[in-house]
């Protein structure tokens, strides 16, 4: 009861791997939306653009303002004349930049209003204009802070009758300023984890749960073919007994599931280093559970289909639903209809359960709910196959 089922599931790993095209789309699939996804949205917190300033003036402080566009990592300044800026505005060929006037620095100097025009077409480039637009105001403005610091300083000394050279109220406040801005008393942080580390800790077993489920699915068809070939109806000539021959093909979606899974999860324990020695070996174990209830829902697929392509499409959209109510790739943590329906999906708790083990580090009794859903619908899916299992065409069940 035991080792022939157990041989005919070791003939269905074989074939898989025999199948080099299947092994590729199977191992190779996983990674490359892994990488697509982790390029997408795991990268850091960057910007790349171009400030164009038309510097009508020349003066200390267009240059003290310049040099303060400039220390903006990301930021490139390019400085054009009022004819060339207008012109390439009119052309389309830059959607803003911002021009000092004639007499900034003076008027800096002594106190009296001075203003820095941005001039842009329509909304201004987006959003990567409205980020240079700040960029530039606060540069404005940090030379106006700057100035009226100075002045308060210098007007607080003089009612105080404290005599102090200008200049050295304009050195101290400068230097004060610059300690303020080197050293911050308020900070804004990312968080203390790696961001793409954390991202990838969480999209990886989704992503190899979710392709095994859909891997051991369109296997399906195989089912459907050796049917119509009779190599199922050739293999009940033998001592082997419809159900050895079911619990066989039930043994080879997991087998293959397996091996596709731990092939999976240890490449990513190796390059992503997303798992701890105790995580990895839980994922394993909880793994069985969800290859066990893959290789349900595929023998299911496989017994209510009637030809291949029903197989094929049951399998591809049947996976795709789970994967999109199930929370594969975004969130579906709500208490609406959306969320409630997610719930009856398996991969919803595959996920749950995955993330409670690799990203918050708990261990198996933690995630007993998952591992009962999941084995609750493993059961009633074998059931329900079972009792439509046909491996003989035209046949009797």
């Amino acid at each position: 009861m035991i080792i022939r089922p157990l041989l005919v599931g070791l003939r269905e790993l074989k074939s898989y791997v025999a199948d080099w095209g299947n092994l590729a789309f199977s191992l190779l699939i996983p990674v490359v939306l892994l990488a697509l996804m982790l390029g997408a949205f795991g990268g850091g917190v960057e910007f790349s653009g171009t400030a164009y300033i038309v510097d009508q003036d020349g003066g200390p402080a267009a240059e003290d303002f310049l040099a303060r566009l400039r220390t903006h990592d990301g930021l490139d300044v390019e400085l054009l004349s009022r004819a060339e800026a207008d012109d390439r505005l009119d052309r389309t060929a830059i959607l803003m930049y911002a021009r000092v006037p004639a007499g900034f620095s003076e008027a800096v100097a002594d106190g009296a209003p001075a203003t820095v025009t941005i001039v842009r077409r329509g909304s201004g480039g987006g959003q990567e204009g409205q980020i240079v637009s700040a960029y530039i105001q606060d540069a404005a403005g940090q030379i106006g802070v700057e100035r009226q610091v100075q002045e308060s300083t210098a007007a607080l000394l003089e009612q105080l009758d404290v005599s102090a050279d200008p200049a050295q109220i304009e050195s101290a406040v400068a230097d004060a300023l610059a300690d303020a801005q080197q050293q911050p008393p308020v900070t804004v942080t990312l968080g203390d984890e790696d961001e793409e580390t954390d991202l990838a800790a969480v999209l990886f077993p989704r992503i190899a749960a979710w392709m095994v489920l859909f891997a051991v699915s369109l296997n399906a068809q195989s089912f459907l073919v050796e049917r119509r070939k009779g190599t199922l109806e050739r293999m009940l000539t033998t001592r082997l007994t419809r159900n050895e021959l079911f619990a066989g093909k039930f043994l080879g979606n997991v087998l293959r599931g397996l091996s596709q899974f731990v092939i999976l999860f240890a490449g990513a324990a190796v390059v992503l280093q997303i798992f701890t020695v105790s995580s990895f070996i839980y994922s394993l174990l909880f793994g069985i559970v969800v290859i066990a209830t893959a290789g349900a829902i595929g023998l299911l697929i496989a017994t209510l289909a009637r030809t291949q392509g029903q197989a094929s499409w049951g399998a591809v959209f049947a996976t795709m639903l789970m994967a999109i109510f199930g929370g594969t790739f975004f969130d579906t943590e709500t208490s609406d209809v959306f969320g409630i329906v997610s719930r009856l999906t398996p991969t919803y708790w595959m996920n749950e359960g995955f993330d409670a083990l690799i990203v918050d580090g708990e261990s198996l009794t933690a995630i007993w709910r998952s591992i009962v859903v999941l084995t609750a619908i493993c059961v009633v899916g074998l059931i329900i196959s079972r009792r439509l299992f046909q491996p003989i065409e035209g046949g009797n069940r």
